[in-house]
C-alpha cells in the first residue's frame, strides 16, 4: 500500500517564541556589555523625580567625576548616612569642585547630605519611563508562562492545548497586573494649609492618565509623575477619603480594548489547531508519515 500523505500541523505559536526569546537575548546582552563597561540601571520605585523619572522608569547611568558634574545634571547616588539605599535626584548645587548637592525635583527642600566623589554611582545616560515596569513583571510573566506551558502540554488534543495555552497566558497577564499594579495608581506626597484650608499635595505613580478626587468634593487630572493639588474642607477631625481613578479620552479607551481583546483577535486571525477527523492514531501515522 501507499504511505499515507504526512500531515503537517500548524504552530502558529512557534515563530512569536522565536521573536520573544530573540528580543530576550539582545536585551540580555545589551545590558552585559553596558554593565561591563561600568554602566548601571536602576528601577525608580518614589515618586520624588516626579515628570523627569516617573515610578517605573529605568534609568541607566555612566561612571562621572564629580567634578565633571553640572547643576540641573540627574545622578544616582549612594546617600552617606544610608548606604544600603540608591537614590535618583537632580544636582541643584557644587558648592566645591569635589562635592554636590542634590534634590528630588517634588521636593520641597534640599536633601540633607553632601555628595562626595564616593557616593556618586553615576549620571544619568537614559531614562526610559515605563520600562521599570516591564522589569518588575518580568518575573512573574517567564514563570506563568512556563507553567502554562507546562500544564497544556499535558492535553493531547492540539485545539485544546492551543486554546488553554491562549487562555492561561491571557491569566497570567492580567494576575501581573494586579499584583505590580502599573497603571493606576497615586501617593499623598503631604498635606499642607493654604489660607487656612488643608491641601492635599499628591502625585501619579501609575502608567495611564489618572483623576484624583476627594469624597464628594474636588478632583485633579494627572499624568504619570504629575503632581497635583487638592483643596480639603476643614475635617473638623474625620478622615478626608481620596479617590483614584482611570482617566482616558476615547481612543485611550479605544487602545485599552484592543489590548484586552488581543487572545480573542489572535484565535480569529490565527485560528487553533483542528482536530483530525480519525483522532490520535491518525494523527500519530501521519506525524510519521503514514504506514506501509
Amino acid at each position: 500500500m501507499e504511505s499515507a500523505p504526512t500531515r503537517v500541523h500548524r504552530r502558529p505559536l512557534l515563530p512569536l517564541v522565536v521573536f520573544l526569546v530573540v528580543v530576550l537575548a539582545v536585551l540580555l546582552a545589551a545590558l552585559a556589555g553596558a554593565a561591563s563597561s561600568g554602566a548601571r540601571w536602576f528601577d525608580v520605585q518614589t515618586p520624588s523625580m516626579g515628570t523627569a523619572a516617573p515610578v517605573g522608569s529605568l534609568v541607566v547611568t555612566r561612571p562621572v567625576a564629580i567634578e565633571r558634574l553640572r547643576v540641573g545634571d540627574v545622578v544616582s547616588f549612594t546617600p552617606p548616612t544610608e548606604r544600603g539605599e540608591t537614590y535618583t535626584h537632580r544636582v541643584v548645587e557644587h558648592p566645591t569642585p569635589d562635592t554636590v548637592r542634590t534634590r528630588g525635583d517634588i521636593n520641597g527642600a534640599e536633601d540633607p547630605w553632601t555628595l562626595h566623589q564616593s557616593d556618586v554611582v553615576g549620571r544619568a545616560a537614559l531614562i526610559m519611563p515605563g520600562v521599570g515596569w516591564v522589569f518588575r513583571a518580568l518575573p512573574l510573566l517567564v514563570i506563568g508562562a512556563l507553567a502554562v506551558w507546562a500544564g497544556s502540554s499535558l492535553l493531547r488534543r492540539p485545539d485544546h492545548r492551543s486554546a488553554a495555552r491562549v487562555l492561561g497566558v491571557s491569566l497570567v497577564v492580567a494576575v501581573t497586573g494586579a499584583v505590580i499594579r502599573p497603571f493606576v495608581a497615586a501617593t499623598l506626597v503631604e498635606t499642607t494649609t493654604n489660607t487656612d484650608r488643608p491641601v492635599a499635595v499628591v502625585v501619579s505613580t501609575g502608567l495611564l492618565p489618572t483623576t484624583v478626587s476627594v469624597e464628594g468634593g474636588p478632583s485633579v487630572h494627572l499624568h504619570a509623575g504629575e503632581v497635583g493639588r487638592l483643596p480639603l474642607a476643614p475635617s473638623g477631625g474625620s478622615a478626608h477619603h481620596l479617590m483614584v481613578g482611570i482617566d482616558l479620552d476615547p481612543i485611550g479607551w479605544a487602545v485599552c480594548l484592543a489590548v484586552a481583546a488581543l487572545p480573542l483577535l489572535w484565535c480569529l486571525v490565527v485560528g487553533l489547531p483542528r482536530p483530525h477527523p480519525l483522532g490520535d492514531t491518525a494523527r500519530t501515522d501521519d506525524a510519521i508519515g503514514g504506514t506501509a
